[in-house]
């Protein structure tokens, strides 16, 4: 039957007339279409992918912004916990334990996938997220001048003596409230005075004036446990009664001007025999001070009863490099593949948010900053605050798809330095966007005016921004507060 209709459309001019028309309309509609979609697709796949970067960029902000709150929040528990007291007076032991008691936990999104995508638009490839915990590092030096006198491996300070050359002399402290004496003989010291009483002694290692701490001979010493970092001391006499209560602390002069007041260290109980403390544990105790001081309080409550300090002994040692206080690493990647913006990447790393396209160290700071401020604090003093955040766990490659959970997880927050003094500090930071990073350490440090000599150096080989802090007179110092908070990554 189809042979009769084409016969008669093969008859009928105005058949074919339609016909013939019909086809050029589609021609010339596809053709139209395709032209309006060659020239619009782009524009709208552009513009999805751009607001979809954009949306991840503002889900990493919340992901910094959470952060700094968890850290906020704790600090604040602390000081409840404090109850009032200088954090200085307390145990970095007592703190972690009491941060871990109250951790904190909480969840950000990430959208992986577009919320919204054009009709006309390319198909769109969102991007993949991915937790690194060994990358993206940060490290705090102390940094020791190439002609920096003293040995490696020296380590330990011996008993009392009377007149004393390598060994402790000690000054008794005349302080209100410190009503007794002491006695030094045979290496011994011990209480003496009327019934009830109490007095303090300070190691003070020589008749020179202004040298009243323990020179360990450079900046390159060590107090912590893994280079054998503590404090012994041998009481005899310990009852009920008795007590003997040690402290300890550090400073870049010899003078000890800028130790933490004995009021705010840490006192250590004392047990009858060999006692041992980690100096770890002082905050008043920092790696890179070059002297060292200790005072000893003792008390009676009976005449007839009296407490014996017979020996005392720091323990140190010293690396063959510059000294690190702090370090910590980890970062939290999104990684696009787009049409227009392919390996576009989105980064979270110690308090910042960096955006790049390239492998070439360049980018941009989306959010942030980093959480460090520079600041002159007197002609010859500058402070830095800092705050490492440290983002620990099971490294995540690629996770795709919908949107993705990250768990966090407060492990630790640590005091590092409660603003103690430094000759020269060093700033390392890790970082794909390393340009970025060096732009806006340069620009931060210009508005700060430091009138102590400061450098950064970028590398974009390397990755790597340093910046240096140096003292340009012998009296010049740099004082630095220092945290570090520990994150829990999961997803």
């Amino acid at each position: 039957m189809w042979f009769r209709y084409l016969r008669q459309f093969a008859a009928s001019t105005e058949a074919q007339a339609f016909a013939i028309g019909a086809v050029i309309l589609i021609t010339i509609a596809v053709t139209g279409l395709t032209v309006y979609l060659s020239i619009n697709a782009p524009i709208a796949t552009k513009e999805c992918e751009f607001q979809h970067s954009t949306e991840v960029a503002e889900d990493f902000a919340v992901l910094n912004s959470t952060i700094n709150w968890m850290h906020t929040v704790i600090n604040s528990r602390i000081l409840e916990y404090l109850d009032g007291k200088p954090e200085v007076s307390e145990r970095r032991a007592a703190i972690s334990s009491s941060v871990q008691g109250e951790s904190l936990i909480e969840s950000v999104p990430i959208k992986l996938t577009p919320t919204r995508d054009s009709a006309i638009a390319l198909p769109l490839a969102s991007g993949a997220i991915s937790f690194l915990p060994n990358e993206g590092e940060i490290t705090v030096q102390v940094i020791e001048p190439k002609d920096g006198a003293g040995s490696s491996n020296t380590k330990g300070i011996d008993i009392f003596n009377v007149s004393p050359s390598n060994n402790w002399n000690i000054t008794r402290v005349a302080e209100t409230g410190w009503n007794g004496d002491v006695n030094v003989t045979a290496g011994d010291v011990t209480l003496d005075g009327p019934p009830n009483v109490s007095a303090c002694i300070v190691s003070n290692m020589t008749n020179i004036t202004g040298s009243i701490g323990f020179d360990t001979g450079n900046r390159t010493v060590y107090y912590n446990a893994t280079w054998h970092g503590n404090i012994s001391w041998y009481v005899a006499k310990i009852t009920p009664e008795t007590s003997v209560t040690m402290k300890v602390r550090t400073d870049m002069f010899p003078n000890m001007t800028n130790a933490t007041e004995w009021y705010k260290c840490y006192g250590i109980e004392s047990e009858d025999g060999l006692n041992s403390f980690p100096l770890s544990d002082l905050y008043t105790v920092s790696n890179g001070h070059r002297y060292v001081q200790f005072r000893a309080e003792l008390k009676t409550e009976n005449p007839q009863k009296r407490p014996e300090l017979k020996s005392v002994s720091i323990n140190y040692d010293h690396s063959p490099e510059n000294v690190t206080l702090a370090e910590a690493s980890g970062i939290i990647r999104y990684k696009s593949s787009y049409q227009y913006f392919p390996d576009q990447e989105i980064t979270y790393g110690n308090g910042a948010v960096l955006m790049s396209q390239d492998d070439g160290g360049g980018g941009e700071l989306v959010y942030g900053p980093f959480t460090v401020t520079f600041q002159n604090v007197s002609i010859n003093t500058t402070r830095i605050n800092l705050t490492l955040v440290n983002l620990t766990g099971t490294k995540i490659p690629a996770v795709s798809g919908g949107s993705t959970l990250i768990r966090l997880r407060l492990l630790n927050r640590e005091l590092v330095s409660d603003a103690f003094y430094y000759p020269d500090l060093a700033l390392t930071v890790n970082s794909s966007c390393a340009q970025a990073c060096g732009d806006w350490f340069n620009k931060t440090l210009k508005a700060a005016n430091l009138t102590t000599p400061y450098n950064v150096t970028v590398n974009t080989s390397s990755k790597t921004v340093a910046l240096f802090f140096y003292a340009k007179e012998p009296d010049d110092r740099i004082v630095l507060y220092l945290e570090k908070a520990t994150i829990g990554v999961e997803m």
